[in-house]
């Protein structure tokens, strides 16, 4: 089956939507998680890291996730802003929404070339404590 695009964007969109039904109680420890992008060797905003569990058991009620700022800079939230994500191994995907006036937010500079969970920009694997991510450093789309 091919991935498609539009499944990628349907998929971001699932992983950051919050659950209705969360209990407080189900949540698991979450471990700071920060790191960096880069495009071309310079750090871009708004870039959006998804982490997606490699072996099939994802935290209720998303997937860590992250947007960078200016700087490229991001800290992984899964439960509250900026808490981190809990300890396993992950597939990373990774989204660079164009965002100016006559667009509606839904491509993807990347052009979905790190979208898919299935052939990731990298595996990470968080571990109890602080956790900081090699840097991503990613051509500039064409």
């Amino acid at each position: 089956m091919r991935f498609r695009f539009g499944r990628a964007v349907a998929l971001a969109i699932l992983a950051l939507a919050p659950s209705a039904c969360e209990k407080k109680g189900a949540r698991v420890p979450v471990f700071p998680v920060s790191g960096k992008v880069l495009v071309g060797g310079k750090p871009v905003a708004g870039v959006m890291i998804v982490l997606h569990a490699t072996d099939g058991s994802q935290p209720a009620p998303a997937k860590p996730n992250a947007k960078t700022a200016a700087d490229g800079t991001f800290r992984l939230s899964s439960y509250d802003p900026q808490n981190g994500a809990p300890a396993g191994t992950y597939a990373v995907t990774l989204f660079w929404f164009k965002n100016n006036p006559d667009d509606d937010g839904s491509a993807d500079r990347f052009k979905g070339k790190y979208a898919n969970p299935d052939k990731p920009v990298r595996t990470v694997t968080i571990t109890a404590g602080p956790n900081e991510l090699p840097v991503f450093e990613l051509a500039r789309p064409d």
